[in-house]
């Protein structure tokens, strides 16, 4: 039962986050983007 909670509880916040219309989220995944392909890139 915990595992299946915490499953949907991974699941509800990555939907939040790819849904979001909050500034504030958007711009900590827009510097996370940035940062990955920063490093990436070399």
């Amino acid at each position: 039962m915990v595992r299946e909670a915490a499953e949907t509880l991974k699941k509800s916040v990555l939907w939040d986050l790819l849904t979001t219309v909050d500034h504030k989220k958007i711009a900590v995944l827009y510097l996370l983007a940035g940062t990955l392909f920063f490093g990436k890139a070399g």
